[in-house]
């Protein structure tokens, strides 16, 4: 009986030995990204959030549209930025919101509950206003320069397109031939109107509904159908009379396979098995920070020198000191960001994962103390 129950011992502990540690098993990317997910509760006017494909980017309020730009202005602003439109006038100044009266502010939205779902490039916003409960997502095209809003609300409210009018600036309704319009906008460089810029945005939407110029340079598309959505191409170019948008599904669907590849592919740094309480936050920043990133990567100049806290970053790596690295990871202003932008972090991080390639040491970045079991994949290491 002793040596059967031995040798059933001795079993378990070799199976035991064989099956991989948590820390060896494959990387739940899904996971990693849904859990630091950003959320809001409120309007960040400092660190809104945003959609985008590399050279469009569209930046919401808590609506998951634009419809407060002038609480945002002095701190973070909403705008449309497109690598499509020339540089001399970009859409900054066109926004799309929710059509309610100008008198209403955002302290009249309660029950905010915003979330950015980056494993689909989907920004989910639920708010409640006069007693109605409003549901919007927003998605970007991740080839093309195309937004997409879905709706849904009881209190049938539209969307507003408030272009930029003033003397040097001229927006109109070119063509209307619902469910599609192609709007106008023209920029003069003079008060003499001898030159000039000009864009295009075109729209396309689903559900019953009537668009109605309500004010110079303002636009109401008024629906007749609590649920709709509608789709936005920017253009330089005046688009032919033969073009059709697609649907928002469509838009949305694009969306989610291209983020799906892109978590999929890319490099991913897993702080899951990590006890040391700094580890949250640095997997959050870096998990944002290249969502953050990839919407931005032909918008942003290049960086050609870090920032000092992930300089100080990768000297403490090359001189040994792993705490010190971390703690300059974490010293610097993105820990309010949503969504932070400084590209550095993410090459400190693959150093200090991976390092330069005659450096066997695992983890070189990281203290050796138990609480760093760091998981890190096809991550690109310092080659310098």
């Amino acid at each position: 009986m002793r040596r059967n129950a031995w040798w059933l011992l001795s079993a378990l502990l070799v199976l035991s030995a064989c099956r991989p540690s948590k820390t060896d098993r494959p990387i739940d990317r899904e996971a990693l990204v849904g859990r630091r997910t950003p959320r809001l509760t409120a309007f960040d006017v400092l660190s809104p959030l945003s959609v985008g494909n590399g050279s469009l980017v569209f930046t919401a309020d808590a609506t998951g549209l634009q419809t407060f730009p002038g609480s945002y202005e002095a701190f973070a602003p909403l705008r449309t930025q497109c690598t499509a439109i020339p540089s001399a006038y970009q859409p900054e100044r066109l926004h799309i919101g929710m059509n309610f009266d100008n008198n209403v502010g955002t302290e009249q939205i309660s029950d905010v509950r915003q979330s950015l779902d980056m494993w689909n490039g989907m920004l989910d916003s639920r708010f409640m206003y006069a007693g109605s409960e409003f549901t919007v997502q927003t998605v970007c095209h991740p080839k093309q320069p195309l937004i997409g809003f879905s709706v849904d609300s009881r209190m049938f409210a539209g969307i507003r397109f408030r272009f930029d009018v003033d003397t040097l600036h001229v927006a109109r309704l070119l063509r209307l031939s619902a469910p599609d319009a192609v709007f106008e906008q023209v920029n003069y460089t003079d008060t003499a109107r001898t030159d000039s810029t000009v864009y295009y945005l075109s729209v396309r939407w689903e559900g019953e509904a009537g668009l109605r110029e309500e004010a110079p340079g303002a636009f109401v598309l008024k629906p007749r159908v609590p649920a709709y959505s509608l789709v936005c191409r920017y253009s330089a170019d005046e688009p032919p009379l033969q073009q059709r948008l697609p649907d928002y599904s469509t838009v949305a669907v694009a969306s989610s396979e291209y983020w799906h590849s892109f978590w999929t592919n890319g490099a991913v740094y897993d702080f899951l098995f990590c006890t040391d309480p700094r580890a949250p936050e640095l997997e959050r920043r870096i998990v944002c920070t290249q969502y953050a990133a990839a919407i931005r990567k032909e918008l942003d100049h290049a960086i050609t020198q870090l920032s000092e806290p992930y300089q100080v970053a990768i000297d403490a790596v090359r001189q040994g000191e792993p705490d010190k690295a971390i703690d300059a990871l974490l010293s610097d202003d993105h820990a309010g960001a949503n969504l932070p932008t400084d590209n550095g972090l993410l090459s400190a991080i693959a150093l200090m994962c991976a390092d330069r390639e005659e450096n066997s040491t695992p983890l070189p970045g990281f203290p050796k103390d138990g609480k760093w079991s760091v998981r890190w994949s096809a991550a690109a290491p310092d080659k310098k």
